[in-house]
C-alpha cells in the first residue's frame, strides 16, 4: 500500500469537520519510464524560444524537461479526481476532489510514490477569490496607500522617474534598450483590468501581452481577479509618457495567476512551481514574483527561518530549477521587517534568485523590508530598490504611491530586463553578478540592503568588459555619449562621499545648466542632464566639481 503522508492523514481528520469541502492533493509520481517524449524532439514539449534560451546559455535538455507520463495522468484521473496541473520538473500532479477518500485510491496506484494534502476549501462560496477581495499576502504588508495624482512633473517618466532613475535604467532606455527582445512572466494573484487600463494600451497595441493563464483555477479570466498583479505589471510595462513609464516598457509579458486570494495554503507553492514551468515552456526569459511564503492557515505547513536555507521549501526548489533552465528570477524579499518573522521568505532565499528588498525614495532602508541573511549565511536580499511610495497603477485609471517589496521587485526586474536586452549573449547568472557588482554596498553588504542599490549604467559597462573610472584616483570620468543629442550621462566610481555639482556651459562660458546639492556616494555614481534636445548644434563644455577635484570635458551636440 502506498504511503499517505502525515499531513494527509491529519487533513482527513481536520476536513471531516466541515460539511462541504473541496480538497487539493499533490501526487508525486515514481518515474518517467516509457515516456513518449524524446530529447531529440524538444519541440514536442518546449517552445522554440525555450529551446533557444537553453542553447544560448549552454543548457542541455534532459528528461527532467519531459512532461508527466500521459499514461500516469490517465491512471490518476481514473480515480475520479480533477487534474488541475502537472509538474515535469518535480514529476507530480496537482488534483482536486470533493471526496477525501480518493487520496487513498490514488496512493494505491503503482505509478504513485506519495500523496500530500495541500489545500482544503470549505463552504459554498467560491474558494478561488477574486473581485476586489485581494487578501493580505505574506509578501505584501498592505500598508500601501493610493492617492490621486493630477499633475505630472514634466519628465517623460512622470511620477515613475525616481524609482527608475534610482537604478539608472533611464541610461539603458536612452541607448535603446527598453526590454524589446525579452519576455517576462509575472506570477501573481490577479491582473484586474489590465485589459481596460490606458497604462497598458501600448502593450496590447504592440502585441506584447503574449498570453494569460490561471494556474489555480484553469479557465478563469485573470483580468477579473485581484488588483495586485496589475499594480506589479505597471511598474514594468506602463507606457504613458508624462504620467508613468515603467522600467521595461517594450518587454513582452505572460501573466500567470498562481496566488489564491483569501487563503494561505501550501498549494500556492505548487501553483508557483507549475506557473514557473509554464513560463519556461513558453520561452520567458525572466520571472517576476512579488510573492513569498512563510506561514499558513494550517500550522502544520508553516516554515521556520531554518527553512530559508535555499534548499528546503517547494517554491525555493522551483525557483532554482527555473534558474537552471536559464530564466532570471526576481523575487520580493518580503515585508516582514517590522513583524515577528522579520526575515526574508521563500523563494527569496534561493541561491539563484535575485531577491529585492526595499528603500524609500532617498535610498534609505524602509522599516517593512524583510531582513537577511538566508539561514545558511548567504547575502539576502541581493539588492534593494524603491519600495516605499513606489508609483503604481490603480483601477481608477490613475497612478499613485504604494508600499511593499512587491513593487521594488518589478521595478528592478524591468530594469534588469533592459540590461539583459543590451547584453543578450550573457547568461542569467552573469547578469545577476553584474547587477550585484554595480550596487553601492557591494564591498560591504549587510542584512538590510544586501549589496545595495544597483546601478544599471555601471552594470552595462561591467558586462561590456569596460572599467569605470574612479573619481578620486583617475584623471578622467565617463561622460557620454559624445556626441550627444538630448541627454548626457555621467558615470564614475567613488571611494569617498562628498558634495558634487555639475555645470554645462557654451564655448563662450555662459552657464546653461547648473546642478548643485548633489552627493556622490561610495561605489558607482550616476547622474544625467536631460532635456538638451533644443540646444543648438555645436561644442559645449561640461564641468563636474567635487571638493578640490574638477573634471572638464568638451562635448559635441549633434542634430
Amino acid at each position: 500500500m502506498k504511503k499517505l503522508s502525515l499531513t494527509l492523514l491529519m487533513s482527513l481528520f481536520v476536513v471531516s469537520l466541515f460539511a462541504q469541502t473541496t480538497y487539493k492533493f499533490w501526487v508525486s509520481l515514481t518515474d518517467k519510464n516509457s515516456s513518449p517524449y524524446s530529447i531529440t524532439q524538444p519541440l514536442d514539449f518546449l517552445s522554440q524560444r525555450a529551446i533557444d534560451r537553453r542553447t544560448t546559455q549552454n543548457i542541455t535538455i534532459t528528461s527532467q524537461d519531459f512532461p508527466v507520463n500521459p499514461s500516469y495522468k490517465t491512471d490518476v484521473r481514473s480515480t475520479g479526481v480533477t487534474i488541475i496541473g502537472t509538474s515535469k520538473w518535480m514529476n507530480g500532479i496537482l488534483v482536486q476532489t470533493t471526496d477525501s477518500s480518493k487520496a487513498a485510491d490514488i496512493a494505491a496506484l503503482t505509478c504513485v510514490d506519495e500523496v500530500l494534502w495541500v489545500a482544503t476549501y470549505s463552504g459554498t462560496k467560491s474558494f478561488f477569490g477574486g473581485g476586489n477581495a485581494m487578501k493580505k499576502m505574506n509578501i505584501e504588508d498592505e500598508v500601501a496607500y493610493i492617492q490621486e495624482i493630477n499633475k505630472a512633473n514634466g519628465i517623460d517618466y512622470g511620477f515613475g522617474y525616481n524609482q527608475a532613475n534610482m537604478l539608472a535604467v533611464d541610461f539603458l532606455h536612452d541607448i535603446g534598450s527598453k526590454g524589446g527582445s525579452k519576455v517576462i512572466a509575472v506570477l501573481d494573484g490577479g491582473f484586474r483590468d489590465v485589459d481596460n487600463l490606458a497604462a497598458f494600451d501600448s502593450l496590447f497595441d504592440a502585441g506584447r501581452i503574449l498570453g494569460t493563464f490561471d494556474v489555480s483555477e484553469p479557465g478563469n479570466n485573470v483580468y477579473n481577479e485581484a488588483t495586485h498583479g496589475m499594480s506589479v505589471l505597471s511598474c514594468m510595462g506602463s507606457n504613458l509618457p508624462g504620467k508613468m513609464v515603467g522600467t521595461a516598457p517594450h518587454a513582452s509579458y505572460w501573466l500567470f495567476r498562481t496566488e489564491e486570494t483569501g487563503t494561505e495554503q501550501i498549494v500556492e507553492e505548487y501553483n508557483w512551481l507549475i506557473g514557473a514551468e509554464m513560463a519556461d515552456s513558453v520561452g520567458a526569459d525572466m520571472i517576476n514574483s512579488s510573492l513569498g511564503y512563510t506561514e499558513y492557515d494550517y500550522p502544520i505547513w508553516n516554515h521556520t527561518y531554518a527553512d530559508m536555507d535555499g534548499n528546503t521549501t517547494i517554491v525555493t526548489k522551483a525557483a532554482d530549477l527555473a534558474s537552471s533552465k536559464g530564466i532570471l528570477v526576481c523575487n520580493s524579499a518580503g515585508n516582514s521587517g517590522n513583524d515577528p518573522w522579520n526575515y526574508i521568505g521563500a523563494p527569496a532565499d534561493a541561491d539563484s534568485v535575485l531577491a529585492v528588498g526595499g528603500t524609500d525614495k532617498n535610498g534609505i532602508h524602509t522599516y517593512f523590508s524583510s531582513h537577511g541573511y538566508s539561514y545558511d549565511g548567504r547575502v539576502k536580499p541581493n539588492v534593494v530598490a524603491q519600495a516605499e511610495n513606489t508609483i503604481v497603477a490603480n483601477t481608477s485609471g490613475s497612478f499613485g504611491p504604494s508600499n511593499g517589496t512587491s513593487f521594488s521587485s518589478p521595478v528592478t526586474c524591468g530594469a534588469v530586463c533592459c540590461l539583459w536586452d543590451a547584453n543578450p549573449d550573457m547568461t542569467n547568472m552573469e547578469i545577476i553578478d553584474a547587477v550585484e557588482r554595480s550596487a553601492d554596498r557591494y564591498n560591504n553588504p549587510d542584512t538590510l540592503y544586501g549589496y545595495g542599490i544597483p546601478n544599471l549604467a555601471a552594470a552595462n559597462i561591467i558586462l561590456s568588459g569596460g572599467k569605470l573610472h574612479d573619481f578620486d584616483k583617475d584623471d578622467d570620468i565617463d561622460i557620454l555619449p559624445n556626441p550627444f543629442t538630448d541627454k548626457i550621462h555621467i558615470i564614475f566610481n567613488s571611494t569617498d562621499t562628498e558634495s558634487l555639482k555639475i555645470e554645462l556651459l557654451n564655448m563662450q562660458g555662459s552657464l546653461l545648466v547648473y546642478m548643485d546639492n548633489l552627493q556622490r556616494i561610495t561605489g558607482y555614481n550616476y547622474y544625467a542632464i536631460p532635456h538638451l534636445d533644443k540646444l543648438a548644434t555645436g561644442m559645449y563644455v561640461i564641468k563636474v566639481t567635487s571638493g578640490s577635484k574638477v573634471f572638464t570635458k568638451k562635448m559635441m551636440k549633434a542634430k
